[in-house]
């Protein structure tokens, strides 16, 4: 499960690089890409505005029946995020959401990338692939200062082999 929830992030993560390199989030003094998963962060951090958070749920087979002889899964995943707007505030916040709005649509096709070992320096291919549902958003939520949503995907994979 660990590869599947590395590599949906990983590809993510450099789609993002591409479609807007300048959406950065700073983590402990680190300039990173705009993209984090909240159980790999510090239990301090909180959602950072201009930036995209993965949260995973939960895991399942996709067939629990005996006749069925697939070891398909899916996990859920939330991904939330929040703007400040681009002039700090000063009225543009539904335009700076409808962006993020737009990258994460970006981002997310196509719905496929390969499964990697990512624990390794060079992430080495596992042979098949991860792929996930067209992101489901949700509504927008406004705060005093913030205005953001979180859309929904499932993502579905076959386990690795144990060795």
């Amino acid at each position: 499960m660990q590869a599947a929830k590395d590599s949906f992030f990983m590809a993510l993560c450099a789609r993002l690089q591409q479609v807007n390199p300048q959406r950065t989030v700073v983590i402990e003094g680190e300039v990173r890409p705009g993209l984090l998963v909240a159980e790999n962060e510090p239990a301090i951090c909180t959602q950072p505005p201009e930036a995209f958070c993965i949260e995973w749920g939960a895991v399942k087979p996709m067939s629990e029946s005996p006749l069925v002889q697939s070891t398909l899964m899916s996990i859920d995943a939330t991904i939330r995020y929040c703007t400040c707007g681009a002039n700090n505030g000063d009225g543009d916040r539904g335009r700076s959401l409808t962006t993020m709005d737009a990258e994460l649509m970006a981002i997310c096709n196509p719905r496929q990338t390969p499964k990697m070992d990512c624990t390794q320096a060079t992430p080495a291919p596992l042979g098949s692939s991860v792929f996930w549902q067209t992101p489901l958003f949700g509504a927008a939520v406004q705060t005093a200062s913030m205005y953001g949503r979180s859309a929904t995907t499932t993502v579905f994979y076959y386990p690795e082999a144990e060795a």
